[in-house]
């Protein structure tokens, strides 16, 4: 028996098992995104209808963040074409370095590369272009049910994407959840890692879930933009929903469509994912007001440390070079065999080193490491006072002064008067 074609009742069952046919979903490009749907061309009798558009692709060692929506046609014959206009996306971990020469590339290599370096990615770049599509094209692998009447037709897609979208904001905020935990144990290592790189993080997540947000604030209020071929049925899902609204004289009591629960329903979902994702919105700005604090914590700490090392390195040091300074260094000077003078030196940074290192502030990892560094820097403070000791020679009263300088041990002589 020969295949159904695409003008047969059957053809929607068929495509159901399946997903849409390649050839039925274009994206757009270039000036082609900025056309409002309202403002888009329809031939008679079909069915237009716009869901939100949310992907969340979770890919080997990276995520993918596609927002925007989809446009649904339905022409009189039945045949379903989709048309994808991408708002934005963004890439993490290996994709975001392989897409975007501007991420870093080491992060991927950490256990916790696929969760960081949230990068913007251009919507003209070819690779950019075929990630998307990908995406996107798996996400459309959906059922559609085979309703004869176009109308029909298109509000049982446009609820079914609708509601993969409102699916999606789970894993966005499952994304949320990693990137909380990857901040917690930042702060729990007390890494010299800055907070600088997951604070730019967060702020491209809340960036997303605002976009993705937009999109289904506007299909909700444009009713997925079904008054553009069927506006009775516009009016009637508004006043089902909003018992408050005046009546429409001639239209009201008397709009019958079997598909109408479940055009409320599409609508009701894009408010689900408006309400959810300003949620998501309100948390991740609480989250992103503690990481800023947490990192001026972090920088003050840090300061203080500093203050305190350089003062008790300062103390311990400065107290054997007043010693020095009472008694001369000539007797000790050149430091060819008199390296013991450098004990009561060496003894004092050791102490500093030790007081610096049970300061507060720090883990065990970092006290051992501010120790350290402490006794590095007193190690390379005695060597350059070694070598300077024992490049440094006095000259002793014996010694002959130097040529057309006056002679030390000659008597001062005076003029008398006259």
């Amino acid at each position: 028996m020969p295949s159904p074609s695409l003008e047969s009742p059957r053809a929607p069952r068929e495509r159901s098992a399946a997903g849409p046919a390649d050839d039925a979903v274009r994206f757009a490009h270039g000036s082609e995104l900025t056309v409002s749907p309202g403002n888009v061309t329809l031939v008679p009798g079909s069915a237009f209808r716009v869901a939100p558009l949310l992907v969340v692709a979770d890919l080997r060692h990276s995520h993918l963040v596609v927002v925007g929506h989809t446009r649904v046609v339905v022409s009189p014959e039945g045949r379903l074409r989709f048309t994808v206009h991408v708002s934005a996306s963004w890439a993490t971990g290996e994709l975001a370095v392989r897409l975007d020469p501007r991420s870093s590339q080491v992060t991927h290599r950490r256990a916790t590369g696929k969760l960081e370096d949230w990068q913007v990615l251009d919507p003209e770049a070819p690779e950019v272009r075929r990630e998307q599509e990908t995406a996107v094209q798996a996400a459309l692998r959906l059922v559609v049910s085979g309703h004869a009447d176009p109308e029909a037709q298109a509000t049982a897609v446009a609820k079914t994407l609708a509601e993969r979208s409102r699916q999606a904001v789970a894993e966005l905020r499952t994304l949320r959840y990693e990137l909380e935990r990857v901040l917690s144990g930042e702060l729990r290592q007390a890494s010299t890692r800055t907070l600088e790189r997951l604070l730019a993080d967060l702020l491209e997540l809340s960036n997303a879930a605002s976009r993705a947000r937009d999109q289904a604030r506007e299909c909700a209020r444009e009713g997925l933009w079904t008054w553009r071929s069927d506006d009775a049925a516009y009016h009637a899902q508004r006043r089902r929903q909003d018992r408050t609204l005046p009546p429409r004289p001639g239209t009201d009591g008397q709009v019958r469509r079997d598909w109408l629960h479940t055009l409320d329903a599409a609508v009701r979902h894009c408010q689900a994912i408006d309400a959810q994702l300003a949620d998501e919105a309100a948390a991740l700005r609480g989250l992103l007001s503690a990481t800023s604090t947490m990192s001026v914590t972090r920088d003050a700490r840090s300061s203080e440390s500093f203050n305190l090392v350089a003062s008790v390195g300062g103390i311990m040091l400065g107290l054997p070079a007043l010693v020095l300074t009472l008694y001369g260094a000539s007797s000790v000077l050149p430091l060819d065999s008199n390296y013991v003078a450098l004990v009561p030196l060496a003894v004092a940074g050791l102490a500093a080193a030790v007081i610096a290192a049970f300061l507060p502030g720090r883990e065990r990892s970092g006290k051992l490491r501010r120790f350290s560094f402490a006794l590095l820097a007193v190690v390379v403070t005695l060597l350059l006072l070694a070598g300077a000791g024992s490049l440094v020679r006095p000259a002793s009263p014996g010694e002959p002064a130097a040529p057309g300088g006056p002679d030390p041990t000659a008597p001062a002589t005076t003029n008398a008067p006259g």
